[in-house]
């Protein structure tokens, strides 16, 4: 089928595009403290193959296996030892970039088992899904408190995301909305976090982006920070 004028099909332009925009983010998911992590500048989560899988993928569980032998300080103890504790220290390592003037947040924690590079996100298990948006929930409570933020806002990819969530967490403390909202931040949001944006949603990714600093612009305030949490926006 012909695309329409004015916009290609092709998922290798979807995908330059989208790497285009994701360049425009600082990178700011690394402890300072250490070399190994500021090399990197992203979280990574490592766990522990002899946990079952559903423990392995789940912020309420998955911790570390305790060893009969005291192996004493190790480089890497500054590692995450469960999924739990990755998406506490990206939410540290958020909070101290925020507060130290960085308004534009990448921060990835690496998941294999969640997704491919070719066919985008992948959920084997049952209850896979439920465990992958936990996972944002976890990051999204955790950044608000270390920043101080009153007014939060998550933008989920698409509508039927925000909407199965905002029925599922009826106590949570910040408001959902999504990329294809027509506005999706508000003037009063102190905080904006865009959970988990795919390729498809790269230029609306953009938009949001783009209306946060109209706003501020407009208000004359200082930028809003925006934080991009797991992004595949470039396969």
């Amino acid at each position: 089928m012909q695309a329409p004028l004015g916009r290609s099909n092709c998922r290798h332009c979807q995908a330059h595009k989208a790497q285009n925009i994701a360049r425009s983010f600082r990178f700011s998911c690394a402890p300072p403290a250490r070399d190994l992590f500021t090399r990197s500048r992203q979280t990574r989560w490592l766990a522990s193959r002899s946990q079952p899988a559903d423990a392995q993928f789940d912020v309420d569980d998955g911790k570390a296996e305790a060893l009969p032998v005291e192996l004493g300080p190790r480089e890497d103890d500054v590692l995450p030892d469960s999924l739990g504790d990755a998406v506490a220290q990206a939410a540290s390592a958020t909070a101290v970039a925020i507060n130290g003037g960085i308004v534009r947040c990448q921060v990835e924690i690496l998941l294999p088992e969640f997704w491919d590079p070719i066919s985008g996100p992948i959920f084997p298990n049952k209850g896979d899904q439920e465990r992958f948006w936990r996972m944002t929930r976890r990051f999204v409570e955790a950044l608000a408190k270390q920043v101080g933020a009153s007014s939060v806002k998550a933008i989920y990819p698409d509508a039927g995301v925000a909407a199965m969530l905002s029925y599922q967490w009826s106590d949570k403390t910040f408001n959902i909305d999504s990329l294809n909202a027509r506005r999706p931040v508000q003037v009063d949001d102190d905080l904006i976090i865009v959970c988990c944006p795919d390729p498809p949603g790269a230029e609306e990714c953009q938009r949001t982006v783009r209306q946060v600093a109209e706003q501020d612009e407009k208000a004359g305030v200082m930028e809003r920070p925006v934080v991009l949490f797991n992004q595949r926006l470039s396969r």
